[in-house]
């Protein structure tokens, strides 16, 4: 479990510092053009914005993806986590490209997406989690027991819920 905690605190940190508000930042933006009747630039906006969000999301997502080891090793002195954040950084990417549609959305009055997104989004954590974890687990004990190192066993486990995280995230 402290391997997919170290992973999941690294990713938190940069979806929190990303994208903590976009989505709602997205929505106002696009309602205030739509009320002034400035379609046209809210198309440009909503273009521009995209772009944006796709750039972001791709530098985090690199950065996060090179600095692994450097977090793992360093930082949270957990070396075999390294995969794990690895694994989450494709996390940033997704949450990125969902909260510009969901502020997409938003800006049109509607925030049942979102709504829908924060209330089933833990559910599929647990669903996709359990099974990964325990197919993960399965593998992660052979592993062990042919390298003799118990460490594997907790690595396979959390590598099945980082798997499951990015999952939910598609």
């Amino acid at each position: 479990l402290a391997y997919f905690m170290v992973g999941f605190v690294a990713v938190s940190f940069f979806l929190q510092f990303i994208s903590g508000a976009a989505s709602d930042a997205v929505g106002r933006m696009l309602r205030f053009r739509r009320k002034r009747e400035l379609y046209m630039n809210a198309y440009v906006v909503r273009k521009r914005m995209r772009i944006v969000f796709l750039v972001i999301s791709i530098v985090s997502f690199l950065l996060l993806f090179l600095l692994a080891q450097v977090l793992a090793h360093k930082v949270f002195e957990v070396p075999n986590a390294e995969l794990i954040i690895r694994i989450l950084s494709v996390v940033i990417l997704l949450r990125m490209l969902v909260s510009f549609w969901q502020g997409y959305f938003q800006s049109f009055g509607s925030q049942l997406q979102t709504m829908c997104g924060c209330m089933l989004r833990p559910a599929f954590y647990f669903i996709f989690g359990n099974a990964f974890c325990e197919k993960r687990l399965e593998y992660g004990v052979k592993v062990a027991a042919l390298l003799k190192n118990d460490d594997f066993e907790g690595l396979y486990a959390a590598m099945g819920l980082a798997e499951a995280v990015v999952i939910t995230e598609l």
